[in-house]
């Protein structure tokens, strides 16, 4: 219903009806256009992101035909889309003039109600609305959408439900009815719904689909790929559940399994995505020859897909091609350079490399955009203290047990900085805290700080932490 912002990256080809409106507005001669290529010129400048020009197109519409309830409906949206709600209005009374009994109308009104939080009159305009309808179905759908438009998602899964029972075979109803479980959280309620739907209709494939999905939310794996399966026997060509079917066979670590499923799901829609999925898989079997040549075929179809890059950058930092990897994980740093896994890891490879100066800016970058990764603070002042900054690497390691106070190995890491740093007493408390927090972790900070192993001191507090057996 009401006009929904189409991608900014759209360029469609202009139409001849466009190019001789956009002359007409040029010369300022009147020319005229018959009511279908004004709906295109409408649509094309909706499609094109411009409401501006698609409200301009539809007044000059309504000039022509002035009785048109298409384009007064049209008009009304369009002001209502930029938040001209009461001018919005005022064109919908004119078209309750011109035939009141027409659903959209009611629809419309409804919506405009609701946003201006008249709930009651709104709601009253969704009733005449199903009362002059012709097809339910549609009627309840389109009520449905502006619910959801409205974030009313409660009273949307209600005349979804309603859209369904006029009309079960339309498969974006239940769509719209997952997407709302989905959205209020009632994911045992979505199981319910859709168990029920299947013991009434055990081959509605988009029920199982639905079903299957539900089961994932809650990592009941089993139960979603039983769902899935069922699905694709139902209609083996349903490529989203050969790849849903993908995605849970990996949640499960059958990864052979699910590069098959993957494999079926590209059979039947080729997908950058799924290109990229079965890479991951590879790489995760270790093949990173065949990783490699997944995450290619995915970015030949979407060269911007970052997560391509960034799985090609560790295929080849796992076959020693660092200075591939590098450019590779810039690459994606480049696409999207607010993942702070991205980051992280050429923070890693760096490190490696020895250039501390651009680990160090990378794991800050991490710390910038997700202080809440524990780790990174002890990879940030293990950069810092091989550029000789020991006092900032132990602040830095300081700061990052005062955000996890929780993490034991910042401050095993702490007590090793402060006793390299001559800091003796101070060293002591650290320890303790961090046997305090997970005694077991005192072995790895030994095999960190091996220096300390004869320390005296340090082997009294281990013993003295020991817990009771």
């Amino acid at each position: 219903m009401f006009w929904q912002e189409a991608s900014p990256n759209q360029d469609p080809k202009t139409p001849k009806s466009v190019q001789r409106f956009e002359r007409m507005k040029l010369d300022g001669r009147l020319t005229f256009f018959d009511a279908l290529e004004l709906e295109d010129i409408i649509q094309f400048y909706m499609g094109c992101n411009n409401p501006r020009k698609a409200l301009e197109a539809t007044r000059y519409a309504v000039q022509q035909y002035p009785y048109s309830t298409n384009f007064l409906l049209t008009k009304s949206q369009l002001l209502a889309s930029t938040g001209r709600m009461r001018m919005a209005l005022k064109v919908l009374e004119k078209v309750e003039s011109i035939d009141p009994l027409t659903s959209e109308l009611f629809i419309i009104k409804g919506a405009i109600l609701s946003k201006l939080n008249h709930h009651n009159d709104a709601r009253e305009c969704f009733n005449q609305a199903i009362l002059h309808s012709e097809h339910l179905d549609v009627t309840y759908l389109d009520i449905a959408l502006e619910c959801e438009n409205l974030g009313n998602f409660k009273e949307a899964i209600n005349f979804l439900k309603k859209s369904f029972d006029a009309n079960p075979r339309n498969p974006q109803i239940l769509r719209e009815l997952a997407f709302c479980f989905d959205v209020t959280d009632q994911v045992e309620e979505s199981i319910r719904f859709h168990s029920y739907l299947i013991d009434n209709q055990p081959y509605h494939e988009t029920a199982w689909y639905n079903l299957g999905i539900a089961y994932s939310k809650l990592e009941k794996f089993e139960n979603a790929l039983d769902a899935f399966e069922y699905a694709t026997l139902i209609r083996d060509d349903y490529a989203d559940a050969h790849f849903e079917m993908g995605e849970t066979l990996s949640a499960l670590g059958r990864r052979n399994d699910a590069i098959k499923a993957y494999e079926k799901a590209l059979d039947h829609q080729p997908s950058s995505r799924t290109l990229y999925c079965i890479g991951e898989c590879w790489e995760d079997l270790e093949d990173y020859g065949k990783a490699a040549r997944y995450y290619k075929r995915a970015l030949r179809k979407e060269p911007d897909m970052s997560d391509a890059w960034f799985g090609l950058g560790i295929v080849r930092y796992h076959q020693l091609q660092y200075s591939e990897a590098i450019q590779h994980i810039r690459m994606a740093i480049r696409l999207d350079e607010y993942n702070s896994e991205y980051w992280h890891f050429m923070g890693e490879i760096m490190q490696m490399q020895g250039e501390f100066t651009e680990a160090e800016e990378a794991f800050r970058n991490v710390i910038r955009l997700e202080p809440f990764t524990a780790s990174v603070w002890i990879d940030l002042a293990t950069s810092l203290i091989s550029q000789g900054r020991n006092e900032e690497a132990i602040q830095t390691a300081i700061e990052g047990s005062r955000e996890h106070p929780d993490y034991a190995k910042l401050f095993y890491h702490i007590c090793g900085y402060l006793m390299n740093n001559g800091q003796i007493k101070e060293s002591y408390h650290y320890l303790e805290e961090a046997l305090s927090l997970d005694y077991k972790g005192h072995s790895v900070f030994l095999e960190s700080f091996p220096q300390l192993v004869a320390d005296p001191h340090i082997t009294h507090l281990i013993e003295l932490y020991q817990p009771s057996r």
